[in-house]
């Protein structure tokens, strides 16, 4: 018999099987090398630069492939040149006609590669592997029949049900016992569809289990197609991540018991949607204490981070972003001012309240949410019996109290949300930036689920050192700023000529006793802050009191919520001033959110702050809402602060309240960049509209004007 010889062959030794079709016009190593330079490419696309620079680009990247494989074959040589060659080589004509056309094809194919991999393209190798899908099934919750009576009650109108329900529902409330609650309506109407529904015709029947089978049926096919297929809008992304609530946090708790420790996922999506699953091992005896209940600040300093980015991913995956109308309707479905999540599913009913309060039976497009809604009353007959063995069995009173609690998909503002139309200019370049802090999300919009966040000192997820707020300054104003020291004596004889200015015009300073708050600066701060930066900002309010501006109430501004709606208007203690006659009091800091009118905000280290830089004209405000720049004699206030009994003196008292109840180091840098900001507005306000001319009154004169002439000007 012939011997086969176990030799290999010649032709496939160190050879791999080729590719079929026209082999490629570069090689692995020089389409390694364009590819993986293709950023620059990108980049000048990204801010739309002019063809020039980006014919540079191409040219440079041709060159220096063809210095690094030579002339001969750039495009396909299997090595690097040992000595790379150069354009300054001298050669002859025809040498120098042979490399014109090689460069001219080794740019072409540059720019081939660099067009082809411009944008990040969704292979097979990015869909989700078969077990992935599984294991998503596993986790998923399958869409459930509707119950018969319900799809049969709700296919048309049907006044007469209706009306029964009615009828019933009065008997039943007036039969309840004085003290009780009534049974919900729907309750009612679940009993009465019921019997109706068994009443019905044979055909009736039989058309709505047809009709129940086919929804079911598309339900399923939406099911199935929701593990693997890819989001064609953000639309689709977003509701993807609403109904993956549940499946995520099955999985963190999963993983968290069988690692025995904690479990966090962030998922951040289009538009500012973002969801966080977590898990804690069961500890017999413990409670469970997630991780965001731990470490709130430095997840939300992530979470904040994280959207950031993907900001930047959408806009390149599907250009601008949405404008505000079109977030809004997104935010239809988004969690409520209760916290609670509405229904995700789909309605098959005509719209009747009945049908809404069922919303957990509809069938979903992907993974049920973790929303459980309130359990109706439900009535079974023989006829429903055949549905039963595809639903899931009800979640138990623990699983209910479990999911109740899940905080479902947040809408994250963009950074600096502070007018819907308005465009924030850039700062100026000759402006040194300070270094990338967080934006700060307005706290007026907590009732949205948005937190003012702060980030940890070093570590975003990690709980071991304390938190630092986003501060609302992008430099530190005390390094721009020259500071003049102010002693007391000195603070003490320009209060009083201050005062000699002020009182026989304005006596609401005494009525208000802000003439006592702010006589007690120097007994009050001493040893709290720089006093000195206080006696400035005391002063430059006192000369501001003193000039020809007219008095006007201060308007407090709100960021616009993800909604349209306005934010509701923070500090709260400088609106409530207003329901103490305005008098200026040295008043507690709040411990937490739950104040009284006569105690400062306990978070008024970013509301301060944040009502400060929402006041500044736009020129001072950078992308993120911060001030970015020192105040300027050319800019234009329009108004926004003005003296008057309820007008920037608010700001003033609120700010030197605050240094009285100050907390931490870190806290007290960012009041000295407020106050000293606050100290150079107010000087530049008093020279734009100049100081009001008193008649060379000494300081003795002007008190005793004031005694003579006072009168009362409180508001009632």
């Amino acid at each position: 018999m012939p011997t086969l010889s176990n030799a290999p062959s010649r032709g496939r030794l160190g050879l791999a099987k080729r590719r079929r079709g026209r082999p490629a016009n570069t090689g692995p190593l020089q389409e390694r090398m364009i590819v993986g330079d293709v950023g620059v490419y990108r980049a000048l696309k990204s801010r739309h630069a002019p063809q020039k620079d980006v014919t540079e680009a191409i040219d440079l990247e041709a060159r220096k492939l063809i210095g690094r494989f030579g002339w001969k074959d750039p495009l396909r040589a299997c090595a690097e040149k040992e000595t790379q060659e150069g354009d300054g080589d001298s050669v002859d004509e025809d040498e120098q006609k042979r490399r014109d056309k090689t460069f001219k094809q080794v740019r072409g194919e540059v720019n081939k590669l660099w067009r082809n991999n411009l944008s990040v393209k969704a292979d097979a190798d990015l869909k989700p592997s078969t077990e992935i899908v599984e294991l998503i099934k596993i986790f998923a919750r399958k869409p459930r029949k509707k119950h018969l009576y319900k799809l049969w009650a709700t296919s048309k109108a049907r006044p007469e049900l209706e009306a029964a329900v009615d009828e019933r529902h009065a008997a039943v409330t007036q039969s309840v016992k004085p003290g009780s609650a009534p049974p919900p309506r729907v309750a009612t109407w679940s009993a009465v569809a019921a019997e109706w529904y068994k009443a019905a015709s044979a055909h009736e029947k039989e058309t709505t289990r047809r009709e129940a089978n086919l929804v079911h049926r598309e339900a399923m096919k939406k099911w199935e197609a929701s593990a693997s297929a890819l989001p064609k809008s953000r639309e689709e992304a977003i509701k993807f991540m609403e109904a993956s609530q549940t499946f995520l946090s099955d999985l963190m708790h999963f993983f968290a018991n069988r690692a025995s420790g904690m479990a966090i996922m962030f998922l951040s999506g289009p538009c500012g949607a973002s969801l966080v699953s977590e898990g804690v091992c069961n500890v017999i005896g413990q409670p469970k204490l997630l991780y965001t209940e731990v470490n709130p600040g430095g997840c939300d300093f992530f979470k904040y981070e994280l959207d950031k980015q993907v900001r930047i991913l959408n806009e390149t995956k599907w250009g601008q972003d949405l404008e505000f109308g079109s977030l809004r309707s997104l935010t239809s479905e988004c969690p409520n001012e209760d916290g609670d999540e509405e229904a995700n599913g789909e309605d098959d009913g005509d719209g009747d309240d009945e049908d809404d309060d069922d919303a957990d039976d509809e069938p979903a497009a992907a993974a049920t949410t973790a929303t459980v809604a309130t359990a109706t009353a439900t009535v079974t007959d023989d006829d429903d019996d055949d549905d039963d063995d595809d639903d899931d069995d009800d979640s138990d009173e623990e699983e209910v109290n479990r999911y109740a609690n899940e905080k479902g998909v947040e809408y994250l503002l963009p950074p600096a949300l502070i007018d819907a139309t308005h465009i924030q200019p850039e700062c100026d370049k000759d402006e040194e930036r300070g270094p990338d802090v967080t934006p700060v999300v307005d706290p007026t919009i907590a009732d949205m689920h948005v937190p003012a966040h702060s980030e940890p000192s070093r570590s975003a997820i990690s709980g071991e050192h304390s938190t630092v707020t986003a501060s609302s300054f992008s430099f530190h104003v005390l390094e721009r700023c020259p500071q003049q020291s102010v002693s007391m004596a000195e603070y003490q004889h320009k209060f009083r000529v201050a005062l000699a200015r002020i009182l026989p015009h304005k006596i609401w300073l005494e009525e208000s006793n802000t003439v006592n708050f702010l006589r007690a600066v120097p007994t009050k701060l001493s040893d709290r802050i720089d006093v000195s930066i206080a006696y400035e900002l005391s002063l430059a309010y006192l000369a501001y009191e003193s000039s020809n501006a007219n008095e006007i109430s201060l308007s407090l501004k709100t960021a616009r919520r993800v909604d349209g709606q306005e934010g509701e208007a923070k500090p709260s203690y400088i609106h409530d001033l207003s329901l103490r006659d305005f008098k200026s009091r040295w008043n507690a800091r709040a411990d937490d959110a739950t104040r009284t009118p006569a105690k400062l905000d306990a978070d008024v280290n970013i509301t301060l702050p944040r009502q400060w830089a929402l006041l500044q004209p736009a020129a001072r405000i950078d992308e993120q809402g911060r001030i970015c720049i020192l105040a300027d004699a050319q800019m234009d206030w329009k108004g926004a602060l003005l003296p008057g009994l309820d007008g920037v003196r608010l700001l003033v008292v609120t700010a030197l309240v605050w240094a009285w109840s100050i907390k931490g180091e870190e806290e007290r840098t960012e009041w000295s960049n407020l106050a000293l900001d606050m100290t150079s507005v107010l000087q530049i306000l008093t020279v734009q509209v100049g100081v009001r001319d008193v008649g060379g009154l000494s300081v003795a004169q002007g008190i005793d004007g004031y005694l003579k002439s006072r009168k009362s000007t409180r508001k009632g």
